[in-house]
């Protein structure tokens, strides 16, 4: 579980006072601590007067999808009058997320089952997008963080392929 927090406003600085938010987790999962199902149930709450959201979640980290496909919540804000002013998806890991310093992932990868997430050596990647890939004997992968994977292959001892003489023309 995690502690998610954030000061909404409107583009004239004033808070969005009183208004209301809802998060929903993408789609069906797993708590990968207890192993229950957790199923994508609504979780709505009132900002304060001065815009604030406080809320505790399962964070996206510890829950696991068919496929290992990564979930994420949409949060929408409406204002007291129950105008939408805020709608976007997000991925929360660890046990604090402060909304303020976080950017919204936007639309994610359009699929079905969620988002992907890739992971380098069953590590979780920086930039998440599942392609667990798996290095193997004289073959290693390095994550630069950002994107970018390096594939280097060392070079195979042993034996040699056996020249073969070619047939004769007659």
């Amino acid at each position: 579980m995690g502690v998610v927090t954030g000061i909404f406003e409107f583009p004239d600085g004033s808070p969005v006072q009183n208004g209301s938010y809802q998060f929903k987790l993408s789609g069906d999962s797993i708590n990968i601590a207890t192993a229950a199902c957790v199923a994508p149930v609504l979780i709505t709450g009132a900002l304060n007067a001065g815009g604030t959201l406080s809320t505790t979640l399962l964070f996206n980290d510890v829950l696991d999808t068919n496929l290992g496909f990564t979930t994420f919540y949409q949060l929408t804000v409406k204002d007291q009058g129950g105008g939408q002013v805020w709608n976007e998806n997000y991925q929360f890991s660890g046990t604090a997320a402060n909304l303020n310093t976080i950017p919204p992932a936007g639309s994610l990868i359009a699929s079905t089952t969620g988002p992907i997430l890739l992971q380098v050596n069953g590590v979780t990647s920086p930039n998440q997008f599942k392609l667990n890939a798996q290095q193997g004997s004289n073959m290693t992968i390095t994550d630069a963080g950002n994107g970018t994977w390096t594939f280097a292959a060392a070079a195979a001892g042993g034996a040699r392929p056996r020249s073969v003489p070619r047939p004769r023309r007659r």
